[in-house]
């Protein structure tokens, strides 16, 4: 029964860790503001029970590459090849600002 408990808790302890980084990471997203380029938007292969399934791969006027998980209805907003800007506090990029990329 002790070694019943002691799992559990190694197991919830990771999950707090993993949810405390997550949450970091989506706080640290929400304060950048860029602009960028849609590189690909795919579906990703995997779990059927993961919410977000697509990936958009924007190319941002640094030149880096950012990633971002989104759902099906979100990822339909975006097009290859158009440009679109994330503001700060946001998720995501603002999906009204897109237009065509020709550089």
């Amino acid at each position: 029964m002790l070694d019943f408990l002691a799992e559990f808790f190694w197991y919830l302890g990771d999950f707090i860790v993993i949810a405390l980084f997550n949450g970091l990471s989506r706080r640290w997203n929400r304060k950048q503001e860029w602009f960028g380029v849609v590189i690909k938007n795919k579906r990703r292969r995997g779990r059927s029970w993961e919410k977000y399934r697509y990936v958009v791969v924007f190319r941002k006027d640094n030149g880096r590459r950012k990633r971002l998980r989104m759902d099906q209805w979100q990822a339909s907003f975006y097009k290859s090849g158009w440009r679109y800007h994330k503001k700060k506090g946001e998720d995501l990029p603002d999906y009204n600002s897109g237009m065509e990329y020709f550089g």
